[in-house]
């Protein structure tokens, strides 16, 4: 840029949002290294590990995704579990809700992750529930990782669809019909 004119005072770097530590994540999965297990999963699953990840917030949208989880774990294999990984205001409610919908012993709340890749690779696939959302650094680095992800129609998860290796666009709506819940089990 110096070289067109431009002063180097009106120069700035924008770091890439992606920490270094996903894409030594990255390299471990590709290479097949990652430890057999995450201090999240102990032992070997029984199930399909289904992820929210991010702030537990309204705009966010976590709550959708646990009344989706009634439907859709029935059609995933026994011993299947959604986990919530983050931290928010809404934590109580949404933990409330699992319990009003009888889903105590599916819905796993893990709290804050401060290491993606110390859970993300672990993980079959990450639900993104948001009801509106620009740039989806949780989902960028769940595609990095290697996940599947399904996310709402919002313009972010519109812009990075062809990130990820598995991508399923949901509609942006508060519940899921029938047909899309079998879609998202497949």
């Amino acid at each position: 840029l110096r070289k067109t004119g431009i002063p180097a005072r009106k120069i700035h770097e924008i770091l890439n949002p992606i920490s270094p530590k996903i894409l030594e994540g990255v390299a471990l999965k590709e290479k097949e290294a990652l430890p057999a297990t995450s201090p999240f999963f102990p032992g070997t699953p029984t199930g399909i590990r289904v992820a929210y990840f991010g702030r537990l917030s309204p705009e966010k949208g976590p709550d959708r995704l646990i009344q989706w989880w009634k439907d859709l774990k029935a059609h995933l294999p026994t011993g299947s579990e959604l986990l919530v990984a983050g931290h928010g205001s809404i934590e109580p409610e949404l933990r409330a809700l699992a319990r009003s919908l009888s889903l105590e012993t599916s819905v796993r709340f893990v709290g804050y992750v401060a290491h993606p890749e110390t859970f993300l690779p672990y993980v079959h696939a990450v639900i993104s529930p948001r009801r509106y959302e620009g740039l989806p650094i949780a989902l960028i680095e769940a595609a990095a990782l290697g996940c599947a992800v399904a996310a709402t129609a919002t313009d972010g998860a519109r812009a990075m669809q062809t990130l990820a290796k598995e991508f399923f666009l949901l509609p942006n709506t508060d519940s899921l019909d029938r047909s899309e819940i079998v879609a998202l089990a497949a």
